[in-house]
């Protein structure tokens, strides 16, 4: 992601920094999903041998960081969505 967003910078950072609320709908936009990409790693032990591996998985993962993550989803979800919406909006009406 971090690759994504230097390169979204450095091609619109004129634009994000002269335009109002620009950078803090970028800078909650990337916080919101770095969240989310922390949580999504979740550990799944995988036995050697596994005869069922897609049964398994399911009775083998972690259920308690499956709900972080869809907790860090639901509150970060929005955020997501109306600011790089608005980055988009204003990147558009300028082009």
């Amino acid at each position: 992601m971090s690759i994504d967003v230097h390169r979204f910078w450095g091609k619109y950072s004129l634009l994000i920094m002269t335009t109002t609320g620009m950078q803090g709908n970028l800078k909650n936009a990337i916080d919101a999903l770095q969240e989310i990409v922390e949580k999504m790693w979740i550990s799944i032990p995988i036995p050697v041998n596994n005869i069922e591996p897609i049964r398994n998985v399911s009775e083998l993962a972690n259920l308690q960081e499956c709900d972080v993550l869809l907790d860090a989803i639901e509150r970060n979800r929005t955020i997501i969505d109306f600011d790089s919406g608005a980055i988009i909006r204003s990147i558009g009406e300028c082009s």
